[in-house]
């Protein structure tokens, strides 16, 4: 206990930056920094964001956070240079027209740490920024799960190959829209949409296309009919009766044909996917269950879908890949007539032949060769057709029931307030510092339970009447509830719901709502304790089930401030994570006024009513005779003393007080001052009685006292109060006498 110097722990770093997010951009939805979300929102023009995320990488005790204005710069056709560069570069910036960029204006960028945590943003991009007019805009953009939105993959290939920035530069005339409108309007029945992102200097539109492609199962490339750029999905769905009918006469030659079999064809596919709203790379995983056990065994491989956006559509895609992949296929290469002459990659036609069998069989062309003017003949390289795309897919996300710990800071499910026991002050200052205190003066603890694995700690605010203030770091208590009552006599409890148990050791202390008891065994595993009763200056007391146990040793968080007697005191608990620290006005506040705990003697211990226990309305006869031993506050000092133990002291100048009730809640006897450790009452009348007992010293009486329920079952004579007393006493009510002995 004890004020503290405020101290420099770290510092905070501020930086300029200029971020080129991209070419055009819709809206921005989400800044993340260390994959942590900065800000959220959507932001559709240009304009400033203010970030305030002073805890996203952990406070100023860790890694500090993100706080400062950004400004979003659309790339307008007007744009003028930022004002915030200009005055910390000079006028001669540019404006950066036709592109998307970002400005941080010098605000938080971190805490102790002089390394920049990497910054990603989450942008929608789909109707701006083409060269000229958006292609067939009402099918650009395909909503998907939860707030994703994506852009339509015929979409993305139409302006790949027709923009002159960065696609091909390929005229729109030269581009067969009606088999792009075709696919624009079959990809938004899917919901088949795209998160793609096109960086030039890592590819080339011709290969940015052919992955698009490859997504979305398509085929790509020029019409030998109509010279124009086609777009064909490969999907399933025909009759084949109506396709084009080729056999054996349509035949040259057969190259090669290979009926596959199952024998060693992947039978388990996982997909990755990215997911936008969590910026992490996903799977999904498929097996095609009569494979393995064909096999007797899985075969697995991979495929990278990482502009897929959502489980759903990333599960279908990986049950159109897995099907091709696990079903055995006919592979032909073959020397065809003209007959096959407007056959192109992608197209599918039915062949009849002796040489694959007796049925015919759908083929898909893969490559074409059309041979040459002398040469008339077209070579196909086909594959047995088995190409489509799932309407659902049959596996939900499976779940497996972990929940990820919550990294935001929660607040504390549980706390109390106590005034410092005298042992407490001990333990921290020392006794000669502890006995030097003003009588009036008293500190303050709080006990506060962790809310989720992440919180490593709090910080502790407090106040006396004047605004909260940080009064420093504070650790969480270990707690379990209690599962059943418990009486005054047990010693061994029943806990659940234990929270950090790990950290108790036995011969700690632990308080049971307002009792101090001494951890004697424990067993953190079944939740078991073995404690000794009324510690320092509390008594024994019943405890409903569901009460709180507190272990509270080495675990109490104070703020070293001296209050005197009758001070309210108000504590909040600030939980802090690697995401930051907890509001105040989240955080649930405990009270307490101060009542000189430290000052007060202890109770009295090991309490006897007719020489047996007082718990459990005892039935006596004649007499009520009430012994106990003797407490001394100074001379126990940090020692956890409990109620069975016998005489220790008394501290000078204690005196114990003694009161009788009737049923009806009179007062029949009181006598105070009593030096001894015993006093006897003979009542007048038979029934129900309760006794209460009290110590008492420098005019100040204990925490708490005793409250004896009794039944007297036949009546005696005389009331004694024995032990070093002297002289004659009589009640104050004249209903009854006792004798000093």
């Amino acid at each position: 206990m004890g004020s503290s110097k405020k101290q420099v722990v770290g510092y905070r770093y501020y930086l300029d930056w200029l971020f080129g997010l991209c070419l055009s951009l819709d809206e921005l939805v989400t800044i993340f920094v260390d994959k942590k979300v900065a800000w959220t929102g959507s932001q559709t023009t240009s304009g400033r964001i203010n970030i305030n995320a002073p805890n996203l990488l952990g406070g100023d005790k860790y890694e500090g956070g993100i706080v400062g204005g950004f400004d979003l710069q659309m790339g307008e056709a007007t744009q003028v240079a930022n004002d915030y560069l200009v005055s910390k570069l000079g006028p001669d910036q540019p404006a950066y027209r036709l592109r998307a960029t970002g400005v941080y204006r010098g605000g938080q960028t971190g805490a102790n740490t002089r390394s920049p945590r990497l910054w990603s943003f989450r942008g929608r991009r789909a109707l701006s920024g083409w060269d000229g007019p958006v292609w067939y805009p009402q099918a650009a953009v395909i909503p998907l799960e939860g707030d994703i939105k994506a852009m339509n993959p015929a979409h993305i290939v139409y302006e790949a190959c027709t923009n002159s920035l960065w696609g091909a530069g390929v005229d729109g005339s030269f581009i067969d829209l009606a088999s792009f409108k075709a696919a624009a309007d079959q990809l938004v029945s899917e919901g088949f949409g795209l998160s793609a992102v096109f960086d030039s200097q890592q590819t080339t539109a011709e290969a940015f296309v052919q992955r698009v492609c490859d997504h979305i199962g398509a085929v790509c490339g020029e019409n030998r009919t109509t010279g124009l750029i086609e777009l064909k999905l490969v999907r399933g769905g025909y009759d084949p009766s109506k396709l084009l009918q080729l056999t054996a006469n349509d035949v040259i030659d057969i190259t090669s044909y290979e009926a596959s079999t199952a024998t060693n064809s992947v039978n388990e596919l996982q997909v990755t996917y990215h997911d936008p709203v969590t910026n992490t790379d996903r799977f999904v995983s498929i097996q095609a269950l009569g494979s393995v056990q064909a096999q007797d065994g899985v075969i697995f491989d991979t495929a990278d879908y990482s502009w897929i956006p959502t489980y759903g559509l990333a599960a279908r895609v990986c049950q159109r890949d897995l099907r091709a992949r696990s079903l055995p296929l006919g592979r032909l290469e073959a020397k065809f007539k003209r007959t096959a002459r407007d056959l192109a990659p992608g197209d599918v036609f039915q062949l009849t032949h002796p040489r694959i069998g007796p049925s015919p069989l759908v083929f898909r062309v893969g490559d074409a060769n059309y041979g040459t003017l002398t040469k008339g003949e077209i070579t196909l390289t086909c594959v047995v057709d088995v190409f489509s795309m799932p309407d659902i897919a049959y596996v939900a996300e499976q779940t497996s029931g972990w929940v990820p710990p919550n990294p935001n800071p929660l607040p504390a499910p549980y706390q109390q307030l106590i005034e410092a026991p005298y042992r407490e002050l001990v333990q921290v200052l020392g006794s000669s510092q502890a006995q030097s205190l003003p009588a009036n003066a008293g500190y303050v603890g709080l006990l506060a339970v962790r809310p989720s694995t992440m919180a490593y700690n709090y910080q502790l605010w407090t106040s006396a009447g004047a605004a909260y203030a940080n009064v420093g770091d504070g650790s969480w208590c270990p707690m379990a509830m209690q599962v059943s009552n418990t009486s005054e006599a047990a010693t061994v409890i029943a806990m659940s719901g234990g929270i950090d148990l790990s950290e108790v050791e036995v011969g700690t202390a632990l308080i049971i709502e307002n009792e101090i008891c001494r951890l004697d065994a424990f067993d953190p595993v079944a939740e078991t304790a073995t404690i000794a009763r009324g510690c320092l200056d509390t008594i024994p007391a019943q405890h409903p089930a569901g009460a709180q146990v507190w272990f509270y040793d080495e675990f109490t968080g104070s703020d070293g401030t001296q209050y005197f007697n009758g001070e309210t005191v108000n504590a909040r608990a600030l939980t802090r994570t690697s995401q930051g620290t907890l509001d105040i006005n989240s955080a649930p506040t405990s009270s307490i006024q101060l009542q000189q705990r430290a000052s007060r003697p202890y109770p009295p211990g090991a309490v006897q009513l007719n020489g047996a226990s007082p718990w459990g309305t005892p039935a006596i006869t004649g007499h009520i005779a009430l012994s106990w031993a003797h407490r001394s506050r100074l001379l126990q000092d940090d020692q956890l003393i409990d109620t069975t133990a016998g005489n220790i002291g008394p501290d000078i100048g204690t005196t114990y007080n003694a009161r009788i009730y009737d049923a009806s809640n009179n007062l029949v006897v009181q006598i105070n001052g009593i030096p001894g450790t015993s006093v006897s009452y003979v009542p007048s009348f038979e029934g129900a009685y309760r006794v209460e007992l009290e110590s008492q010293c420098n005019g100040l009486t204990s925490l708490q006292h005793y409250s004896i329920n009794l039944t007297i079952t036949q009546l005696d004579i005389v009331f004694y109060a024995t032990e070093d007393g002297t002289g004659n006493y009589s009640t104050e009510d004249g209903s009854g006498s006792y004798q000093a002995e």
